[in-house]
């Protein structure tokens, strides 16, 4: 289905940040196991911080795993990470261990459980300051990994906790949180539809304001695709009874409902097309396809196609445009 490659497309992107940067980042949120620089980082070394020449021939040596060491890419042979099954998962969950240390609070998650764009580290991965803001393409990762965790996917619950049960714990409490944020964005600005522009976030608060509202296409694809991710994981949850799941199963199809029956009212020009930006004129008006300049085309080969996917699967009856009516 297109939820579950969206998700897997999502997995893919964390694990491919591993062996060039997610070693020295997960420094910044303070482990011990990483406080001293890793000696063999071909980054600082071809930053000229490094002396010793790597054998980049050299296969890895092989060794039992042990997820408590940030530094674990060493630990595995490159004969065990093609052919061994038991040392892919290892890996694997290492991966999302130390992902996961990164998007939690205090790092790139706010305690209001909203990504933050970007964080500043130094050469040592020691953390040195944060953006503050986000991107609907950076909550839909986040959104994603939650749902695999609650739709109990192998290994997922590695990226928020040492079991599944504590790891379905923590995604039901940042679920609240992040349903929370939304609703409260739909006051601020309900002309937005349910989508959100590049907005301002704090550890005290939801999202910010903004002085325009100025919301793609592209980012937003991808964030209504993890919402029904969400959707779709918490009706896993309710029939196990989990708590609360139910609940927030109505409050995040209400959202997604929102963003099918504005989508097209938002996005759609005057012929037809699905743009890449709108800007939304009056925020506290009713949806109106007056209310919103259109520009750009959807040229993005994954961010458009997941818009004009949610336009074409999501939508429905005269809400639902023709093949000749979309970008193709």
């Amino acid at each position: 289905t297109v939820v579950t490659l969206h998700l897997l497309c999502c997995q893919m992107v964390f694990l491919q940040a591993t062996l060039s940067g997610l070693l020295s980042v997960a420094a910044g949120v303070g482990d011990s196991s990483c406080s001293v620089p890793q000696q063999e980082s071909v980054l600082l070394q071809t930053r000229g911080l490094l002396h010793a020449k790597l054998d980049l021939n050299a296969s890895l040596r092989s060794a039992q795993p042990d997820l408590d060491v940030c530094r674990f890419a060493t630990a595995y042979s490159n004969e065990d990470l093609i052919n061994n099954e038991d040392a892919q998962n290892a890996y694997i969950a290492s991966v999302l261990k130390w992902d996961g240390k990164f998007a939690s609070p205090g790092a790139a998650l706010t305690q209001t459980g909203l990504t933050i764009d970007h964080i500043n580290l130094n050469e040592d991965g020691v953390l040195t300051d944060k953006g503050w803001y986000t991107a609907p393409s950076k909550e839909s990762l986040h959104m994603s990994m939650l749902a695999l965790v609650l739709d109990q996917t192998p290994l997922a619950y590695h990226f928020l906790a040492d079991t599944q049960d504590a790891a379905e714990a923590e995604a039901m409490r940042r679920l609240e949180l992040i349903i929370n944020a939304y609703e409260d964005w739909d006051l601020e600005c309900p002309a937005c539809g349910g989508f959100i522009p590049w907005l301002p976030v704090s550890d005290s608060a939801g999202f910010g304001t903004v002085k325009k509202y100025k919301m793609p296409a592209l980012d937003n694809g991808q964030m209504a695709w993890g919402m029904v991710s969400i959707v779709e994981a918490l009706e896993a949850a309710k029939q196990r009874n989990v708590e609360n799941a139910a609940e927030l199963q109505i409050r995040f199809q209400a959202h997604v409902d929102k963003m099918k029956d504005s989508v097209m009212t938002i996005f759609q020009n005057a012929k037809g097309k699905v743009q890449a930006n709108v800007d939304v004129k009056k925020p506290q008006a009713a949806i109106d396809p007056k209310d919103y300049k259109r520009k750009g085309g959807l040229t993005d080969p994954f961010e458009g196609e997941l818009m004009l996917m949610f336009v074409e699967i999501m939508t429905e009856g005269d809400k639902r445009p023709t093949a000749k009516k979309i970008n193709q």
